[in-house]
């Protein structure tokens, strides 16, 4: 089960273990870009099944991305949600018998 922040000592055990993974073999592909990371690069740790889906902090559901990539797709998982909540437009404005206006 995910933690509800991800942080801490979780976050940095799985960034420890990417770091080994991408130490050992000098270079890694992002999985979301196929771009080769190294630790001199900017990189996240990203979840292959997102959090919020109940996908859980362990190795096997992280890996390796650019950090463009992973804040790209969780900045495209928040419109998605911002858009949904949005109210959508009424078809019809016009005042009907019932809903007339006063003057």
């Amino acid at each position: 089960m995910s933690s509800k922040k991800y942080q801490g000592k979780v976050a940095a055990d799985l960034r420890a273990y990417w770091t080994r993974q991408i130490e050992a073999a000098g270079v890694w592909p992002c999985w979301r870009c196929g771009r080769w990371l190294t630790l001199d690069s900017p990189w996240h740790v990203g979840h292959v099944v997102d959090r919020m889906d109940g996908g859980p902090d362990i190795p096997a559901n992280t890996r390796p991305e650019c950090a463009k990539c992973n804040t790209r797709a969780g900045g495209k998982r928040g419109a998605a949600i911002t858009n949904a909540r949005r109210r959508k437009p009424s078809t019809s404005s016009a005042p009907t018998k019932g809903n007339t206006l006063p003057w």
